[in-house]
């Protein structure tokens, strides 16, 4: 597996596309780099794995805030892309 990472100038959200999802409306897309992020995550999160500890990482956290057409519903969802 490789690990393929892009420099944190590539965080930017004019440079990704608003995805095309049928029956979805997409109301906002932000990109927002984060840097040196620590945390300690619970192995009662993640059922029959230990718990672990990150240290340093950089990422791009992406947002992409959508709506179903009728439905009065909001739906953000995260994805976090390494950099």
């Amino acid at each position: 597996m490789h690990n393929i990472t892009a420099p944190s100038s590539a965080c930017d959200a004019g440079f990704i596309p608003y995805p095309t999802v049928f029956g979805a409306i997409v109301l906002d897309l932000t990109a927002t780099p984060v840097t040196n992020y620590t945390t300690e995550v619970s192995d009662q999160f993640y059922y029959n794995h230990p718990s672990i500890s990150v240290r340093g990482l950089d990422y791009c956290n992406i947002t992409i805030t959508y709506t179903h057409e009728g439905q009065n519903d909001t739906i953000n969802v995260e994805i976090w892309l390494s950099m």
